[in-house]
């Protein structure tokens, strides 16, 4: 469809809402199983069994959509513009979720705002396919890890990897920090908005100044995951795991697309993602809440580790150069 007058644009317009609505459901179906599940049963396994399949069905469903070719960034697009429409739909389930301390009431909301939402997405979703191989799905780069699994091959894409999958250790440790935090006077729904603005609000941020991040997010991402494992309290690693994961999400939102898009390797990363919740679940079953903190360290670590070949490869360009010129001799049989 033609932008009509004015410059309005009908069809970026629904595939905004389309997002926003998206992403609405994923936060609401990942916060919502992970607070309802509690009462499922005794310890905190049946919380983790049930996100990981959670993690499972967003692979599909990312499969599915990208089947479709529905883009978030649509030919001709200026890449990121499905940050606004993505912090729009936080906004969104944040309202929808509301106290996810109290379970009664949250079950009742969900069960008439998520088939409300849904409804609402069959009917904005644009039927017509366009830009199959360039456009980016509607929940492409969200709650799993990013890359391929050939990726964590490279060190120097660690901080990016891991950043990436600091989603799994938030959201699923988010209904353990809510009754923390109820010590602390904060209304659940206080905290719940804190994480949110965390994750969204640094990457609408560089969206809207239009800041190019994709050559620094590595080592800036390394940074930020230090710093929240280092940090002296729960709120500063909350915010700077957030940020972190923003930033990555952010670079890949502006990033040429790469191999990461294909099925094959979303349904990997989807069942890495799986897996990692599992072993964190089994991690919190037998050594409680301290398994987070084991998480968060290691994750540092190893983005620590990154960043530093990152930094190597950045200071010595001449010396990568020379070898890869060395390497390419070596394969054309150049002695």
């Amino acid at each position: 469809m033609p932008p009509l007058a004015g410059g309005f644009d009908a069809r970026a317009l629904r595939l905004a809402c389309a997002t926003a609505l998206t992403w609405a459901l994923l936060l609401v179906g990942w916060i919502g199983l992970g607070s309802l599940s509690q009462r499922l049963g005794p310890g905190p396994w049946p919380t983790f069994a049930l996100l990981a399949g959670w993690v499972l069905v967003l692979g599909v469903l990312r499969v599915a959509l990208a089947s479709t070719a529905i883009g978030a960034c649509g030919p001709g697009g200026r890449p990121g513009r499905a940050v606004a429409p993505a912090a729009a739909g936080a906004l969104l389930a944040w309202l929808l979720l509301g106290d996810i301390g109290d379970r009664q009431a949250l079950a009742a909301r969900l069960m008439v705002g998520v088939p409300v939402a849904g409804v609402l997405l069959a009917v904005v979703l644009p039927r017509r396919a366009t830009a199959a191989l360039q456009a980016r799905t509607l929940i492409g780069d969200c709650a799993l890890p990013a890359g391929s699994l050939a990726a964590w091959r490279t060190p120097r894409e660690w901080p990016m990897l891991l950043a990436s999958a600091a989603m799994l250790p938030m959201m699923c440790g988010l209904p353990w920090m809510v009754d923390l935090c109820r010590e602390d006077g904060l209304s659940a729904q206080g905290v719940l908005g804190v994480h949110l603005l965390a994750m969204f609000g640094p990457s609408l941020v560089l969206a809207l100044l239009r800041i190019e991040t994709t050559r620094m997010a590595p080592l800036l991402c390394a940074v930020l995951l230090v710093a929240g494992a280092t940090a002296l309290d729960g709120w500063g690693q909350t915010l700077a795991h957030g940020a972190a994961w923003s930033v990555a999400w952010h670079a890949r939102t502006t990033a040429p697309r790469e191999d990461g898009g294909k099925a094959s390797a979303v349904l990997a990363a989807s069942g890495l993602g799986a897996a990692l919740v599992l072993l964190l679940g089994l991690g919190v079953s037998l050594a409680g809440p301290q398994a987070f903190g084991a998480w968060h360290m290691a994750s540092a670590a190893a983005a620590a580790a990154g960043g530093c070949a990152m930094l190597v490869r950045v200071l010595r360009p001449h010396d990568s150069k020379k070898r890869r010129r060395i390497v390419q001799a070596r394969e054309a049989g150049v002695p």
